[in-house]
């Protein structure tokens, strides 16, 4: 009788995420085995809010400018000087 092994993958992804002011984040996620890109914009204050659209990105500089947007509309937020930058954050996932 043959042994069964458990074979983990494991995959790295760039998730994008800007800090804003106000207590606002903005964050590009990959989907997975797709090839483009998904936005929010969340509150880091309680409660928590957070939203995003239906809609997913092929360019990441226009799902960057989509989660800004996002922002803007939804929480009335302007950017100013007080904003980061876009930094990019490696997360592995595993596999069965």
């Amino acid at each position: 009788m043959a042994r069964s092994r458990l074979t983990i993958a494991t995959t790295s992804l760039r998730t994008w995420h800007r800090q804003h002011a106000g207590g606002i984040v903005t964050e590009v996620v990959p989907v997975l085995g797709i090839g483009t890109w998904k936005v929010c914009a969340k509150t880091t204050t309680v409660p928590e809010r957070v939203e995003s659209v239906d809609h997913s990105f092929t360019l990441l500089v226009d799902a960057h400018a989509a989660a800004d947007a996002l922002a803007r509309d939804v929480f009335e937020h302007v950017c100013d000087s007080r904003c980061g930058h876009w930094c990019q954050e490696e997360r592995r996932t595993g596999t069965n």
